[in-house]
């Protein structure tokens, strides 16, 4: 750590205090933050920049000295509840306190960031969230808060019965609050009798979500749960078929299947024959994605037949061979621009943080990408993408299996730019704005596969009407409400095909 007293202080910074820079040294190269911790004062969390391999960073991080909570945790009729865990997390940054009631019910968090989410849980429930609230304070403010903990509701008992009416046993059902205030998310396995216990439950909207092995996935909504409810579960379906290349003249192995189903999804390898068998899938309309390495991924809508007995066989699918382009991604100067993520037509602006998915590939040090497994019976779109630096996109292209064409160039264009809170965690999809009648609509131009947004049921073109009970105002409003903290759930009213679905996410670590 160094001292630097002709630097100017940030904003809000007493005078008698110096400013410090610290030379944190080798850094991983990509996407990259710095989190400054100190016991006086608010966790911060910088910009994020871009780092190249041998390249150099700065980035400038202002800490506040933040609020006081001073509160009290009080039962459904006004008495002091000891021993209720109270957890305060930042809606914006990545800090997370927990503090166990004293006997009077009293807790108190310093240093406390403009905004959080105060959880609690009853003492004899202490993994099980009762109560959320959002507090607001000012810099430096002291703020007195009361926490009511409702009255325990009555639990709920979900009878699972097959179609000829035998109830079914070890079947898992999840219960997912879709009321903002009560984040209840509780998973329990039925008895022998094929009843599951959900605790807690009675009264609430609630999302079920009901499998078990062999049987077709359920997912229904109640708006208000009732103490007893009854579901049946049919057999699950299945789909078999044949992969081919070279106009059917070749079996193709070891191709990869999904199917997907709202947010369900199954995938399969072909086997030495060429074929496949997907089993557990829920009867109904889906979509059918087959790709292989040296190939152009197929997509097609199937409807899975309901038939347990008899699996829906699928026409064959034929792989033609795949094109492959070469180029660059420069900004508007025309400087190479490291990192940015391209695909065949849209790159997803958030990620889950992990290996990236099929079809996207990312630029090197000297802005050069190569993008393999292309169709070539069809002009093809690329779009590029990096934080901070927008889109950029090149249409018509004409490809050629075997003739790699190499003069791609995609200029990225700086307003198109989305903004990035500095949250821990977030929402895998991507957004654009929409104006429809006049009103200014948030539309999901992209759900990451295989992320907790798609777990969580949203797919593409919903349009964003609620997220925990607010109505987003701009692009830049909905970014932020969907971020937050890590292992908190985001409540959401989507308009899908001119019907309110309303959904709880799970937001997690994603990455642009």
């Amino acid at each position: 750590m160094h001292h630097h007293p002709d630097e100017a202080l940030a904003p809000g910074c007493q005078r008698d205090r110096l400013a410090q820079r610290l030379d944190v040294g080798r850094v991983t190269p990509g996407r990259v933050r710095a989190l400054v911790r100190h016991p006086a004062y608010v966790e911060a969390l910088s910009e994020a920049i871009t780092l190249a391999p041998g390249g150099e960073g700065f980035v400038r991080v202002v800490m506040h000295a933040g609020g006081t909570i001073e509160g009290r945790v009080v039962d459904a009729g006004g008495h002091p509840v000891a021993g209720a865990r109270v957890e305060a997390t930042a809606a914006v940054g990545a800090t997370i306190r927990s503090v166990v009631s004293a006997d009077d019910g009293t807790f108190t968090f310093v240093a406390v960031p403009g905004e959080v989410a105060l959880t609690v849980a009853r003492p004899d429930h202490p993994d099980e969230v009762a109560l959320r609230q959002i507090v607001t304070l000012d810099e430096g403010a002291r703020r007195e808060i009361e926490l009511q903990l409702p009255e325990t509701r009555d639990p709920i008992e979900v009878r699972i019965v097959d179609d000829r009416g035998y109830p079914l046993d070890n079947v898992q059902v999840t219960a997912l609050s879709l009321a903002v205030a009560s984040p209840l998310r509780v998973t329990r396995f039925s008895r022998g009798d094929g009843i599951a216990v959900l605790p807690d439950a009675a009264g609430l909207p609630l999302r079920l979500e009901i499998s078990l092995s062999g049987y077709a996935p359920l997912s229904q909504t109640t708006d208000r749960a009732e103490r007893e409810l009854r579901v049946t579960l049919g057999r699950a379906s299945s789909v078999e078929g044949l992969v081919t290349a070279r106009a059917g003249r070749d079996v193709l192995a070891g191709a990869t299947v999904t199917v997907r189903a709202g947010s369900f999804r199954r995938t399969d390898r072909t086997g030495p024959d060429g074929r496949y068998t997907l089993r557990g899938l829920p009867p109904g309309p889906a979509r059918l994605r087959v790709e292989a390495p040296g190939h152009a991924p197929v997509e097609r809508a199937i409807v899975v037949t309901a038939d347990p007995d008899r699996p829906a066989r699928l026409d064959p699918i034929d792989l033609a061979e795949g094109a492959t382009v070469e180029g660059e991604v420069v900004d508007r100067d025309g400087r190479p621009v490291v990192g940015a993520r391209v695909a065949s037509g849209s790159v997803p602006a958030f990620l889950p943080v992990g290996p990236l998915p099929p079809g996207i590939t990312v630029t090197d040090v000297r802005g050069h990408f190569t993008l393999a497994d292309l169709p070539a019976d069809a002009p093809v779109a690329l779009e590029a993408f990096a934080p901070d630096q927008g889109r950029g996109r090149v249409a018509d292209l004409r490809l050629a299996p075997g003739s790699p064409r190499r003069d791609v160039r995609i200029v990225l264009d700086r307003e198109t730019a989305q903004g990035e809170p500095a949250t821990a965690g977030g929402v895998a999809v991507t957004l654009d704005e929409v104006t429809s009648g006049g009103s200014l609509q948030i539309v999901l131009r992209a759900v990451a596969p295989g992320s907790e947004a798609e777990r969580g049921g949203l797919e593409v073109d919903d349009v964003l009407a609620r997220i925990d009970d607010h109505a987003p105002t701009s692009l830049e409003d909905a970014r932020r409400r969907l971020s937050g903290p890590l292992g908190d759930d985001v409540v959401l009213v989507v308009r899908r095909r001119d019907a309110d679905v309303r959904l709880r996410v799970g937001r997690e670590r994603v990455r642009r």
